[in-house]
């Protein structure tokens, strides 16, 4: 399964958004999420509970995949 991160705003946390618009992930989080810096992610934005959904590319991959394993089965 492809590991998936839940961010949501904390002063404390040194995961953010910058002014730039970059994302700063922890060492600890690059590693779960297996990237380096400049590797594309996966985001989506929950702005009714202010909560940002990171992943690889590969999780859409993954949810594809589980679309069309399902679908055969149906």
């Amino acid at each position: 399964m492809v590991p998936l991160i839940v961010i949501a705003p904390d002063a404390a946390s040194r995961e953010h958004v910058t002014s730039q618009g970059h994302i700063r992930l922890s060492a600890a989080i690059r590693h779960v999420l297996q990237i380096t810096s400049g590797h594309r992610l996966y985001m989506t934005a929950a702005i009714d509970t202010d909560r940002l959904t990171i992943g690889p590319p590969s999780v859409i991959d993954e949810f594809v995949s589980r679309l069309q394993q399902e679908a055969t089965q149906a």
